[in-house]
């Protein structure tokens, strides 16, 4: 397969991960799609990926967290996001306590822990933004079980 009128064919493209990919061999395409809130996008010689990061949640009521969300909490009641009873390693959750006076708890299920620092939950523990404005930002580090903050704005209560 060659492009314009460059003389070397492309017989293969690697990526990072997931090894090398070919071309179709009946058509010559090789395509690359986008997934979630990554887009794909060409024109001439160039490609665009676009995207990534989380979604976000505004204003959830109490409910169980969707991984790779994010939730802005603005409530005038104390709501509690539950840890997902599943997830994959590198999934993330954040949560942001925006305004309102009823506060937020982030709560683990039975067997997970939440953790920040040196600081650790017991199973089941619950984590608690002390002021308005403070937010976490959580990574799943053993599948379905064990989430720990690689950043945090504001300080956090644990049980």
């Amino acid at each position: 397969m060659t492009f314009g009128p460059f003389p070397k064919p492309v017989a293969t493209v690697t990526g990072n991960t997931g090894g090398t990919i070919y071309p179709n061999p009946s058509t010559g395409n090789l395509n690359i799609v986008g997934s979630g809130t990554i887009s794909v996008s060409g024109s001439g010689h160039s490609l665009t990926i676009a995207g990534g990061g989380l979604s976000w949640f505004d204003n959830p009521s109490s409910i169980v967290m969707v991984v790779n969300m994010g939730y802005l909490v603005k409530s005038s009641s104390a709501i509690t996001l539950t840890v997902p009873l599943t997830s994959a390693v590198g999934d993330t959750l954040e949560v942001m306590w925006v305004s309102g006076g009823g506060g937020v708890t982030i709560q683990a299920n039975a067997g997970q822990i939440l953790s920040y620092a040196d600081t650790v939950t017991s199973s089941g523990g619950t984590l608690s933004p002390t002021a308005k404005g403070n937010a976490i930002h959580l990574i799943c580090v053993v599948a379905s079980t064990t989430w720990m903050a690689d950043f945090m704005i504001g300080s956090f209560t644990k049980t």
